[in-house]
């Protein structure tokens, strides 16, 4: 029996990895793509610096601001040390948080206990797709905490909290919460993914129970490059463009903004008893965010203009 073009199509391989044609396209976009410019290593390992152009300057005031990102692992002690440690060290002018204001409570919430495992609940694949998208959403992230808390025995977004209040000591020092309310990111996810999409995605968690995966979520906890963060990207990209779209591609320009926004307010509207300085603005993200997060900043650099 003769195969279809479009199987055939799909059977192009890269080193023995099946890809569509739309992967390979993004493949071939990724090898043409611009290398990341003037991104400054920290003695921070989680951490990168970028400086960034401050728009409408002072005649002799600072004319650039300097970012810190720090690309944390949102189930990582390490991750929340590292945040706290750099906002000490730095005395920055502004943190930014990749929180909303509909998750301010996790700044009060948090505690230095793991939380409680979450209930498994297994409705089989049929039992899954009799669900609405809503639910099935709702019920992937739950499961997604409990696996993870599960994995590094840990509760997730502990950094968000350490920064947070390591910013109180900082004279002057303001916390933004700078990403998209994730009511809004949800309802991207549900006009994105099928239902289809959800309940593939619940059954994969399942499969997190296997000791050797474990042990390689644990060991990419701790790579913490920028090279790393770009392949689960791309990974991402490669496997779904739409929840790529949804859950780093619009945040990282929201985050982008905020942090641009403090950077200005910081140069036009400084703390009363502070003396000139160029701004600094650390924000803390998680580290799928940062190759994108760092390309925004660049290009938004190059025509940012705020009103003050």
């Amino acid at each position: 029996m003769a195969r279809s073009k479009r199987s055939v199509r799909k059977a192009k391989t890269r080193r023995g990895i099946q890809y569509s044609p739309e992967q390979l396209k993004f493949r071939q976009r990724l090898q043409n793509r611009r290398p990341l410019e003037k991104i400054e290593a920290t003695e921070f390992s989680r951490t990168h610096a970028i400086t960034v152009p401050l728009p409408n300057a002072r005649p002799h005031g600072p004319k650039t601001a300097k970012v810190f990102l720090v690309g944390t692992h949102h189930y990582d002690q390490g991750s929340a040390d590292e945040a706290a440690s750099l906002i000490d060290s730095l005395h920055p002018d502004a943190l930014i948080l990749e929180l909303c204001e509909e998750r301010r409570s996790m700044l009060r919430a948090m505690s230095p206990r793991t939380a409680a495992p979450t209930p498994k609940r297994d409705l089989g694949f049929r039992g899954w797709l009799a669900k609405g998208k809503s639910f099935l959403l709702e019920e992937l992230i739950r499961q997604t905490e409990s696996k993870l808390r599960d994995i590094f025995d840990i509760g997730g977004g502990r950094e968000f909290f350490a920064a947070a209040e390591a910013a109180k000591s900082v004279s002057g020092c303001r916390t933004v919460l700078g990403d998209l309310p994730i009511s809004e990111t949800k309802r991207g996810l549900l006009a994105t993914l099928s239902r289809r999409d959800l309940v593939a995605s619940l059954r994969w968690l399942a499969g997190l129970d296997d000791g050797s995966i474990r042990t390689y979520l644990r060991q990419l906890r701790d790579d913490h490059s920028l090279t790393t963060a770009s392949l689960l990207s791309d990974a991402l990209q490669a496997e779904n463009p739409g929840a790529h779209r949804v859950l780093l591609n619009r945040r990282n320009e929201a985050l982008s903004e905020a942090i641009l926004n403090a950077a200005y307010d910081s140069h036009t509207k400084p703390s009363p008893n502070a003396a000139p300085h160029s701004p600094v603005i650390v924000a803390v993200v998680g580290r799928m965010h940062l190759p994108g997060l760092l390309e925004q900043l660049q290009l938004s650099t190059q025509d940012f203009a705020h009103a003050a």
